[in-house]
């Protein structure tokens, strides 16, 4: 869940999902009001890099809510 107000978070989370485009399945944006977005990001690919990725989309200002699963095949 992120606020889509915040300068340049919108730009600086598609740019983590072009830097893994190899892993990145799918994405859904969903508008939750004016000022919230909740986004979900499949991946596949190991461990480590989900939890690379995952850190990365935490640490971006305006982000105010990260939640991952994970799953093995």
């Amino acid at each position: 869940v992120y606020d889509h107000e915040k300068r340049d978070l919108s730009r600086k989370l598609t740019a983590v999902q072009h830097a893994h485009h190899h892993a990145v399945l799918a994405t859904t944006h969903v508008h939750l009001d004016h000022h919230l977005c909740a986004e979900m990001i499949m991946v596949k690919g190991s461990a480590h890099m989900i939890e690379e990725m995952t850190e990365t989309i935490r640490q971006q200002k305006g982000v105010l809510h990260v939640s991952m699963s994970m799953s093995s095949t």
